[in-house]
């Protein structure tokens, strides 16, 4: 049986996932409202946009004292898009 092209997985979509679900992981685990964590995935290019949008009362947490949170979330996740050979950006909303 011939499989169709839209019924293939490149293993791209694939690797999307796992980033998005790394990033869901680590946010929920900060923040004081992770119900409220919805993450939206765009393809722009071969780079991949992560829109991150919490709680307005969580987004101090997530961004961090001088950023340095928000940084860090965003050298975890670089590092699996590296291993997955992606371009990746994440932005907070």
């Amino acid at each position: 049986m011939a499989q169709t092209r839209s019924s293939v997985d490149t293993g791209g979509q694939r690797s999307n996932k796992k980033m998005k679900k790394l990033l869901e992981f680590l946010v929920k685990a900060i923040v004081d409202s992770p119900k409220d964590v919805s993450i939206q995935e765009n393809q722009e290019g071969d780079e991949l946009i992560l829109e991150l949008k919490v709680n307005p009362e969580d987004i101090k947490v997530v961004i961090g004292k001088e950023g340095k949170t928000i940084k860090a979330l965003r050298e975890i996740v670089k590092i699996k898009a590296i291993k997955e050979k992606k371009r990746i950006r994440i932005n907070v909303s």
